[in-house]
């Protein structure tokens, strides 16, 4: 009697192993599109939160570093610490994984700039 696997079943198998293989390279190299869109579709909707606190705001001062202005009557503060763009007083974040970061206010315009993982982004904010 034979102890063993014919050539049939081993290739068989090899090939169930392959195609495993492919489907799961596949679902990675998805869900890592999915990281990249989804931390862009984080800062859109995080920069259109702070578009909408910088319109409803007073005496807005422009540095290259930090924004200050009067929202609600208290004084604010936008700044980047360490890697994140936060508020303050408080600690409400707005931009994470930030390598760099700049506001440039053009005419009656306020832009942010900012650099994550090599790449330059540049949007707008505000208008008086």
């Amino acid at each position: 009697m034979n102890k063993g696997f014919t050539l049939i079943e081993t290739l068989l198998s090899l090939f169930i192993t392959m195609i495993c293989l492919l489907l799961i390279s596949s679902c990675i190299q998805l869900m890592n599109r999915m990281e990249l869109t989804n931390e862009s579709a984080k800062d859109d909707l995080s920069l259109y939160n702070l578009r909408l606190i910088l319109a409803l705001s007073t005496d807005v001062e422009v540095e290259y570093h930090c924004v200050d202005f009067n929202y609600q009557n208290d004084m604010f503060t936008l700044s980047l610490n360490d890697d994140t763009l936060i508020l303050q007083p408080g600690y409400q974040v707005f931009l994470q994984n930030v390598d760099g970061l700049f506001f440039e206010q053009s005419k009656d315009d306020l832009y942010i700039t900012y650099e994550r993982d090599g790449v330059h982004v540049k949007r707008f904010l505000y208008s008086e």
